[in-house]
Formats: C-alpha cells, sequence, structure tokens
C-alpha cells in the first residue's frame, strides 16, 4: 500500500484510510468488549489485593494476552476518530500500567517458590514492556510512539544475548534451585543424592518442578548430582525416595498406584505363542460394567474362545473350547497383587520384562501376560496388556 511518488495529496491519504468494516470493528465490537473486560479485571484485582493472590497467581496467562490484545488495538485505532475509539485511546493505557505492573510484580513474588523458567523470565520481560508502553501512550505525543518499537528490540535482544538469555539464566536459577532444596532437607552428599521419604509437600513440589523442568530440557548431563542417564518419569521415586508432587492439598496418603513396563531395550520372546492378544480392561465403581464379548481365536483348525469374567472388581481370562470345556483360567487380581505387594511405598513405578511377565499353564494351554502398564485406586483399576496363547 506504499504510494508511488510523486502522487496527488487526495490519493496519498487515501492510502492511509481505515478500511470501513476494521473501524466498525474495533470501535463497535473489540473496543466495548476491552472495557467490560478490563472492568472485570480491575474488580477481581482489587477484590483479591491481598493474601495468597500474590504468590498463587491464576491470572497471569489471562493478563499477558490482556495486554497484548490491548496494545494492539491501541495501535490500530490510532487512524480513528470516533468517540469510543477517542476515549479509548485516552483511558486504556492508564489502566494498562497498574494492570502489568500488578503482574510482573505476582510473577517476581512466584520467583521465590519455583525460581525462574524460561517461560517467566519471558513474561515478566514482557510485563516491563507492557508497562513501558503504557507510559509512553499516556504521557507522550504520538511523534515519540515510535520508541516502543525500540524497546521492544532492546527486551528482545537482551532475551537472546548469553549470559542473561532466558534459557541460561533459567537453567542456572533451576539447578540451583533443586541442589539448594536438597541440601536443606540433607538429602545431597558428595554429589550423591541420599532418597527421603520425610520431605514437606513444599519442598516435594520445588524438587517434582525442577527436576521435571531440568529433564525436559535436556540438561539433566549438566548436573553432577543426577546419576547417570536420570529420566525424571522412570526414576524420580527411587532417587529422591517420594512421588512426583504438584499440589499442596495432594493427600500425602498413597490414593493409588500406576505401574508400566520400561519399554527402552525391551526384548521379549514370543516364539511359541499361536495366538497374541492386546487387551485393555478397566473396573470402576461409578460406572456400570457390562459383560464383554467372548473373543474366539482359531488353532490347529480347532475353535476356541477367550471370555473375559468380571467379578468384584478384577477380570479373569477364560479359554475355552467349542463345546464350552473351561481349559484354563487367569484372574487378574492375583497380578494387580503381586506387582503392587513390593511398591506399597510409591504410587509410580517401572516395572521390567521379568517383572511384568505373569504365566499360567497346565497340560493343555499356556497362557503368558505381558503387562503394558497398571493402575488401581479405591474406585478403579485399569491393565493394558498382551496376552500370548499356547495351545499344547
Amino acid at each position: 500500500m506504499t504510494p508511488v511518488y510523486p502522487v496527488e495529496e487526495e490519493k496519498m491519504a487515501h492510502q492511509f484510510t481505515v478500511p470501513s468494516f476494521l473501524e466498525v470493528l474495533i470501535s463497535y465490537i473489540v473496543v466495548p468488549l476491552l472495557a467490560i473486560y478490563t472492568l472485570i479485571l480491575v474488580i477481581y484485582v482489587v477484590i483479591n489485593f491481598t493474601g495468597e493472590f500474590w504468590t498463587d497467581n491464576l491470572l497471569e496467562p489471562l493478563l499477558v494476552s490482556y495486554a497484548v490484545i490491548g496494545i494492539l488495538i491501541l495501535i490500530l485505532s490510532y487512524n480513528l476518530e470516533n468517540r469510543l475509539v477517542v476515549m479509548y485511546r485516552q483511558i486504556f493505557p492508564k489502566v494498562l500500567v497498574p494492570i502489568v505492573v500488578f503482574q510482573t510484580i505476582a510473577s517476581l513474588l512466584k520467583i521465590r517458590e519455583m525460581g525462574i523458567t524460561h517461560g517467566r523470565y519471558y513474561v515478566i520481560l514482557f510485563g516491563v514492556f507492557a508497562t513501558i508502553t503504557g507510559l509512553i501512550f499516556s504521557f507522550m505525543k504520538p511523534k515519540y510512539h515510535g520508541y516502543i518499537a525500540a524497546v521492544l528490540l532492546i527486551l528482545v535482544m537482551i532475551s537472546i544475548v548469553p549470559p542473561v538469555d532466558a534459557f541460561t539464566i533459567s537453567k542456572n536459577n533451576q539447578i540451583a534451585l533443586l541442589e539448594e532444596t536438597l541440601l536443606e532437607n540433607e538429602m545431597l552428599r558428595e554429589d550423591e543424592i541420599i532418597p527421603n521419604s520425610n520431605v514437606s509437600t513444599d519442598d516435594r513440589i520445588v524438587i517434582t518442578k525442577t527436576a521435571e523442568y531440568i529433564n525436559n530440557l535436556g540438561y539433566q548431563e549438566e548436573v553432577t548430582f543426577l546419576p547417570e542417564n536420570f529420566n525424571v518419569y522412570n526414576d524420580f521415586s527411587k532417587v529422591f525416595g517420594f512421588n512426583q508432587t504438584y499440589s499442596p492439598v495432594e493427600d500425602p496418603q498413597m490414593s493409588g498406584q500406576y505401574m508400566y513396563l520400561d519399554r527402552e531395550d525391551l526384548v521379549f520372546e514370543t516364539a511359541d505363542a499361536e495366538i497374541t492378544i492386546f487387551q485393555m480392561l478397566s473396573v470402576s465403581e461409578d460406572q456400570e460394567n457390562a459383560p464383554l464379548d467372548s473373543l474366539p481365536f482359531v488353532v490347529n483348525d480347532e475353535t476356541y474362545e477367550l471370555e473375559r469374567e468380571l467379578g468384584d472388581r478384577y477380570y479373569t481370562f477364560i479359554v475355552r473350547e467349542e463345546d464350552g470345556t473351561a481349559l484354563i483360567d487367569f484372574p487378574l487380581e492375583e497380578v494387580f497383587n503381586e506387582v503392587f505387594a513390593d511398591a506399597a511405598e510409591f504410587q509410580e513405578a517401572t516395572l521390567d520384562v521379568n517383572e511384568a511377565t505373569f504365566t499360567v499353564k497346565n497340560d493343555n494351554i499356556k497362557l503368558e501376560l505381558l503387562v503394558l502398564s497398571l493402575e488401581r485406586t479405591d474406585e478403579y483399576n485399569t491393565i493394558e496388556g498382551v496376552l500370548f496363547i499356547q495351545i499344547k
């Protein structure tokens, strides 16, 4: 839309005319909605101005998106002169400043608990940008509004240039926070973690989240006190001595148990099995568990059926001949009890192939179950696995 020079003044003015659709959209739809949303935000902030709201800030993503949209509409509206838009340009920047200052302070307070992540780094940096933008729009003439672009470029450069970039700062901070928390709980000795189940819920949350952050961003090899090839989802309970914890209101007593097969370097022989059947069965108290249809299969021209019979809480596999004669039964309750017998202190853990393999057999048939995952709570249980059937 850049005009070709020289050009008549009327044609030049036309190049800067806001399309009528955009004018109506901004003036009579977006601006009124933003005004209502702003009022709700201000009331909410005032009502919750004290107490835990500063450190348990649920509004952070909403405030950031609100500031982004508000500043964008502010820029797009500068060629419009109707009353609603003029009032918006006068009022919004002055309302924006205290809101983003509030959000930035809340984010800074959150750092004291959970340290700096790259996400929170950018939230705080954007808070600084939005505050400066609001001040420029509030107190400087339009000819100086170009300073906003300069401020944005400077902050972007800061965020990507080591050693003050987002990822370097967050990595060093999270590693230091994890080490400090372990030392406070006497869990670190000569670069070796000592498992400890007597850790406060707050510290469990810090250890969980910092360990996950380090693992998810691939920094574990740079942390000398973490075991070699540490994986937070497979090794957390064994390394730290407690389960991953995310909320201070979680019941410290175990409410459920979860096991899954460690599928790294998985080797499993199936040469003797004539039939392989994948199964996923769930039983819950709050829903009606309808009986499952039998699964027919054929071996050496003989027809058999795999029946899944539901007891009080668990299924039983029963293999029958075509005339209904039962060849063998395999109660899955025994699988649950054996798997969780030695893991009562952990809610989540992994199984190797030997631990995940269960076999029942007689002179006629052999059933072998490879458990892929297993979960049990007071309300329900779920099992996922592969069943191998050999007719003798």
